[in-house]
């Protein structure tokens, strides 16, 4: 937030109104001209003039198509449990699936 007040009207009266100019980023709504704002703290206000920036993480402009193969894809998530490896504070364990273990005999 910024304060664009003059300087001399704000030595003079402390009280006079202010004009400010916020900055943000504001995804899924719409803000317009008329669009009441709320300011904790302060109370509700009018929006008098709005702009736009380019988003700094643009969405993909497209998202792949979903395959039937999903399940086979490589994910990289070192700490999830994911892909049969578990981390611990002093070792790392690897899930065999069950291929060496060892059954009783009977």
């Amino acid at each position: 937030m910024e304060d664009l007040t003059n300087p001399e009207d704000v030595r003079k009266n402390r009280k006079c109104d202010r004009k400010v100019s916020m900055y943000g980023y504001l995804r899924g709504t719409y803000l317009r001209k008329s669009s009441q704002v709320h300011l904790p703290g302060v109370g509700d206000f009018t929006v008098n003039e709005a702009g736009f920036l380019p988003d700094p993480c643009p969405l993909p402009q497209q998202q792949k198509k979903r395959s039937l193969h999903e399940k086979e894809r490589l994910i990289y998530a070192p700490m999830s449990g994911v892909g049969g490896i578990v981390y611990d504070k002093d070792a790392v364990y690897i899930d065999l699936g069950g291929s060496h273990a060892h059954r009783a005999e009977e």
